[in-house]
């Protein structure tokens, strides 16, 4: 009787010791993070600075070019209001951009989902425009984790099971952030990345958190600052902020998905006229599924009232990967 209470009790011990240790490791491991965090943010900070000479035109965009080189990075790519460098070491990727808003919503509230793309750091300013009415805009510097997996037609080659797996990590991350009343308002394939896992496994992410903004009631005014022909939804003409917005763009993407070519913008001269209509009829692929082709129409009702939330499309038959018949 007593060995067994004996047995109890340096079980007990050991299991206690271990909480204990992994406690320790996992403070440790955060400290590093934070020290590592802190180090990028006032290097981010700098950096920053210089962008903002380059924006007032106070720095020549040969002198820009030789910052960035000092600052280790390669230029990924240039779009709309932002730019994306990459780490010459790989450790991460920095993104350059331009809003006309509030502070991004990342910056305000912690973000933390594994289909959704880390922030490790970021850094803002405030500035004025130089033409007459001096508009004011806010530069955003942010640092993310590298993903490798870019979504093209190669990763895609019309096969639906690769759709599936990628619409169906998008609507996880999706969910967290309606639950945090927020939405992205900008998704479409070229803001989903993915990231390779030692098993081979892909993880999807959302990415350029830039666009993501806090949900408002429907009598509150709001200007809508993004979106992207071909995958905007109806309501954009109206600057309504709803959750039924990122369902119809996320219904957009999977059409977009099964018909890639050349990448997003090659789609987008395709279908772009077709947008937003509400006599708009989709066509798909003569082999696309049934569950397919109703989970894309369903999302992109004409009426958002019409379209499904995230764990009521987290059980659509195209997403469990059961047929409805």
């Amino acid at each position: 009787m007593n060995t067994g209470i004996l047995c109890i009790s340096i079980l007990c011990n050991s299991i206690l010791c271990t909480s204990i240790l992994l406690q320790l490791v996992r403070a440790a491991s955060e400290e590093r993070v934070k020290q590592v965090n802190m180090k990028l943010k006032k290097t981010l900070m700098t950096f920053l600075d210089k962008f903002e000479e380059y924006r007032c035109g106070s720095m020549s965009l040969a002198k820009w070019n030789q910052v960035v080189v000092e600052h280790n990075l390669t230029v990924v790519y240039e779009r709309g209001n932002g730019v994306v460098y990459r780490d010459n070491s790989g450790a991460y990727a920095v993104k350059l951009s331009t809003i006309k808003s509030d502070s991004p919503a990342f910056t305000r509230k912690r973000i933390n989902h594994p289909n959704i793309m880390k922030v490790y750091c970021w850094a803002i300013k405030r500035m004025i425009g130089r033409r007459k009415k001096k508009k004011k805009f806010i530069l955003v510097a942010s640092v993310y984790e590298l993903c490798d997996v870019i979504i093209d037609s190669r990763l895609i080659n019309n096969d639906e099971n690769r759709i599936r797996s990628i619409v169906q990590q998008v609507l996880l991350g999706l969910e967290y952030l309606h639950s945090k009343k927020l939405v992205h308002l900008d998704i479409k394939p070229d803001n989903i990345m993915g990231e390779t896992g030692e098993n081979g496994s892909i993880t999807y992410k959302l990415i350029d958190l830039d666009t993501i903004v806090d949900l408002v009631p429907e009598n509150v005014k709001n200007r809508r600052q993004v979106f992207t022909r071909g995958y905007v939804d109806p309501e954009y003409r109206k600057n309504r902020v709803m959750i039924e917005s990122d369902i119809y763009q996320l219904g957009m993407t999977a059409w977009a998905l099964s018909y890639m070519e050349k990448g997003d913008k090659e789609w987008c001269k395709k279908w772009r006229k077709k947008y937003n209509k509400r006599e708009t009829q989709h066509e798909f692929k003569p082999l696309s599924s049934v569950e397919y082709c109703d989970f894309v129409r369903i999302c992109t009702d004409y009426d958002p009232r019409k379209r499904p939330n995230c764990r009521e499309l987290l059980h659509h038959p195209f997403i469990t990967g059961r047929s409805s018949s």
